[in-house]
């Protein structure tokens, strides 16, 4: 995957526009090593949208506003167009399958947002025509063949599993992730995406984290999203991240946060006052009754392509030697 960076001026917050670019190649890998994708890219189109900080849109911004950079290289901006009044849409798949659903931000904002704030996952939408999305149990085991009757209901949480057109029949050379990742039904193929989630009854997939981070309690499991985004609503809350100690399935859960700039506690009394707001968010529901750590770290590890992807592996030994190795 490419890495696409765009910065903006900081009065344009959040202009509907489009960018052409004439795309640069990026520096090879250092050591001789060859590049994982080659691409002989003439343009490539990209959206953005940008507000001022009253939420109205800003008409005067032109191409030399925008620094665009692809893996690090400078492009050049062919061509620059605003449209006002247009509508956006965010997209869910993975590069073995892509896309897969698509959700209107119309549809968000009216309707799924303050849900997910409540701790129902993150919705990606409604799957495209030409695909198949099923919710399968969560398991850590190969699945070799399809089978209708591990099929769970809507409401359910499971693996999102896709097949259809653009989805991928195998990995080249990885023999070990096609038996993982994929699921045969005759001549078709599914792809497990290694994220959890459910449908909704009116259709609508929701995302509620990768697979892997769920954390298996004594009292039930709980997956990363729908737990993050309910203390994430606090405004002191950058972002917020939950992993288990120990092995499933009686791992100890702990939710670690990083503040915003400038709203770390400082001091046991300040700590204990804003663990307490914190965990007034988590009483009306019962499944967070099992998280009793909170800890505060400066910045949480990120991947360095996304800058959000939280890095949970680095956590857990840190939150272990954090809580006097547990």
């Amino acid at each position: 995957m490419r890495h696409l960076t765009l910065s903006l001026p900081v009065s344009a917050l959040l202009v509907l526009g489009t960018l052409v670019l004439s795309a640069q190649q990026a520096t090879p890998p250092p050591g001789g090593q060859e590049p994982m994708f080659r691409a002989g890219v003439a343009a490539v189109t990209t959206d953005v949208i940008a507000r001022d900080k009253g939420g109205r849109f800003v008409s005067t911004l032109t191409k030399d506003d925008f620094t665009v950079l692809e893996d690090g290289v400078p492009q050049t901006i062919t061509s620059f167009s605003l449209v006002y009044g247009g509508r956006t849409f965010t997209p869910y798949g993975a590069t073995e399958a892509l896309p897969v659903s698509s959700l209107s931000g119309d549809e968000i904002l009216a309707d799924t947002w303050p849900q997910t704030r409540a701790g129902a996952g993150v919705c990606v939408g409604r799957p495209f025509a030409e695909l198949t999305v099923k919710i399968l149990p969560i398991s850590d085991e190969p699945i070799p063949d399809w089978d209708d009757a591990r099929v769970l209901p809507a409401g359910t949480i499971g693996e999102i599993v896709v097949k259809g057109p653009v989805v991928t029949k195998r990995y080249d050379h990885h023999d070990r992730e096609n038996i993982w990742a994929k699921i045969y039904e005759g001549s078709d193929v599914w792809h497990r995406m290694g994220d959890a989630g459910y449908f909704d009854d009116r259709g609508r997939l929701w995302f509620c984290g990768r697979k892997n981070h769920r954390v298996e309690t004594a009292g039930g499991v709980l997956y990363s999203v729908p737990v993050e985004e309910i203390f994430n609503a606090h405004p002191r809350v950058f972002r917020a991240a939950l992993v288990g100690l120990g092995s499933r399935p009686r791992q100890h859960p702990v939710l670690i946060v990083e503040p915003r700039p400038g709203a770390a506690p400082r001091g046991r009394a300040e700590r204990a006052a804003f663990i307490d707001e914190l965990k007034a968010l988590a009483k009306n529901h019962s499944s967070l009754g099992e998280i009793r750590d909170i800890l505060f770290h400066p910045g949480l590890p990120v991947d360095y392509r996304h800058n959000a992807k939280i890095i949970r592996e680095e956590l857990v030994p840190w939150a272990a030697k954090e809580l006097g190795g547990r």
